[in-house]
């Protein structure tokens, strides 16, 4: 990592030069090193390393540099494959994971009261990935076609997020299922009508259900992923976590972008004011679904909800039975009591024979999926969910989209010289497979990182050779080779 025209980290850097030390030479990357650095991203914004940056499962990643004269080169950051050689093909755990603490990054840029008591974690998850670059004959190489010179590659990119809003979304889905399971008691009891098919005797109906704790189970338990799989939000944690590879990759074709996050042009930013609204969107869409299980498991739970039925009669006759909400009849007993006992148990007996026509349109009303049950965990979601979750995460996603966090995919930069006949080439690139900024600041930090310059335009080898800049250059700051190039 080079800040400021100073060399702060070196996690697996190797270097060629054509003159001094052709190469190739391999550096394996040791995410051990650098953990006690002050990054200063410029604009006043330190942050201690280990604040904001850590390795999970950092990869058996090397870098390789090999620079054979003053117009041949190459750098590659990757996996050794089977035939030896550094490679950017493989699985993605093959690389490597890391961990961007973004909370860390917005209170150095002093705007934490965006997020204070809203969001109190924020993370970006990401694959390490890597970059080749090449130049032949002078020529930098674009074997790929697309995306600038060089090939990149990055792993999966996901940002995660913990708001005390989602536990509260859950505990209040909990609160309304145990609501939801009275009301539907309620509707049961009074649908039956048992008071008026047996005038003048007692009737104490008593329904008992699972819904809250099937709900609960459903709901809370277990993660539950949109549909499409742009999204997952787990209630029990109060965390929420959105796949940006395959948005800022415009996996689903809906943005103006290629298609596949290894495709994209350069310096593409993965969340902007075109990818925004798709990660808002499917937070929004992992919200509905959250609704949708909740009344799918509510609906299911409805057939198993007991009825219990206790009649008493005037004239000491006893009855009872159990019955689902389907009409199905068990544990009937009828026990006749003075001279009209035997009047009375006809008569509870036709009300028994008639509880499957009773109870069917019940039961079906209860479970339509667009019905009570629907309508009152469609106003939970509004209340409960949409609201207080959407009002604590997008003005921290509005904060990203805005830039104060950059996060770009295939970041390169370039250096151009001018020939004898004044025509300018491009005698150097500089690719990060991700490379992460603040707030505009002057300093970039990179991940994957390979770069090669050439003397096309013939001038000296100590012109051209590699390290750190001086400062007041007018050359780039951005430096590959100098950027945590193992990674």
């Amino acid at each position: 990592m080079t800040l400021d025209s100073k060399e702060l980290v070196s996690l697996g850097k190797s270097k060629a030069a054509s003159e001094s030390d052709p190469g190739p030479n391999r550096e394996a990357f040791n995410g051990a090193i650098g953990a006690d650095e002050v990054v200063d991203f410029g604009a006043g914004y330190e942050i201690p390393l280990d604040d904001f940056l850590s390795f999970g499962e950092a990869g058996a990643i090397h870098s390789e540099s090999t620079a054979a004269d003053s117009k041949n080169g190459k750098s590659v950051t990757g996996i050794v494959g089977a035939d030896g050689g550094l490679t950017l093909d493989g699985k993605d755990s093959d690389f490597g994971t890391a961990s961007v603490d973004l909370l860390s990054l917005v209170d150095a840029t002093g705007k934490s009261d965006v997020t204070d008591g809203l969001i109190d974690q924020a993370d970006l998850n990401f694959g390490l990935g890597g970059a080749w670059v090449e130049a032949v004959d002078g020529e930098l190489q674009d074997p790929d076609g697309v995306g600038g010179y060089g090939q990149y590659r990055v792993g999966d990119a996901k940002l995660n997020l913990h708001s005390p809003a989602i536990e509260d979304a859950g505990d209040g889905v909990s609160d309304a299922a145990g609501q939801m399971e009275d009301e539907v008691a309620d509707k049961v009891n009074d649908a039956l009508g048992l008071g008026k098919a047996l005038p003048g005797m007692k009737v104490d109906t008593t329904v008992t259900s699972n819904i809250e704790e099937d709900v609960l189970d459903a709901i809370l338990r277990e993660p539950i992923k949109t549909d499409d799989g742009l999204a997952t939000i787990d209630l029990g944690k109060g965390s929420v976590e959105v796949d940006l590879a395959r948005l800022g990759g415009n996996d689903d074709g809906v943005t103006d972008r290629p298609v596949g996050i290894n495709n994209q042009d350069p310096n593409s930013e993965l969340i902007d004011d075109e990818t925004y609204p798709l990660i808002a969107s499917s937070i929004h869409d992992a919200i509905e679904k959250v609704i949708d299980v909740a009344v799918d498991t509510a609906i299911e739970s409805l057939r198993s909800a007991k009825v219990n039925v206790d009649i008493t009669a005037l004239d000491g006759t006893t009855a009872g039975w159990d019955m689902d909400l389907t009409g199905k009849v068990s544990n009937y007993d009828c026990k006749p009591s003075g001279a009209t006992g035997s009047v009375s148990c006809t008569t509870i007996d036709a009300v028994m024979n008639s509880m499957k026509t009773v109870t069917g349109p019940i039961y079906d009303k209860l479970s339509d999926p667009s019905g009570l049950l629907y309508k009152a965990f469609t106003t939970i979601k509004t209340d409960m969910m949409t609201v207080p979750i959407r009002a604590a995460v997008d003005p921290f996603l509005e904060l990203l989209a805005d830039n104060l966090v950059s996060l770009q995919i295939n970041h390169q930069e370039t250096t151009e010289c001018k020939t004898a006949d004044g025509e300018k080439v491009v005698s150097g690139v500089d690719v990060s497979a991700l490379s992460l900024g603040v707030a505009g600041g002057k300093s970039r930090m990179g991940f994957g990182n390979a770069g090669v310059r050439t003397d096309p335009c013939g001038e000296s080898a100590d012109a051209v050779k590699p390290g750190p800049v001086e400062p007041h250059s007018d050359r780039s700051m951005f430096d590959p080779r100098n950027l945590f190039p193992g990674l």
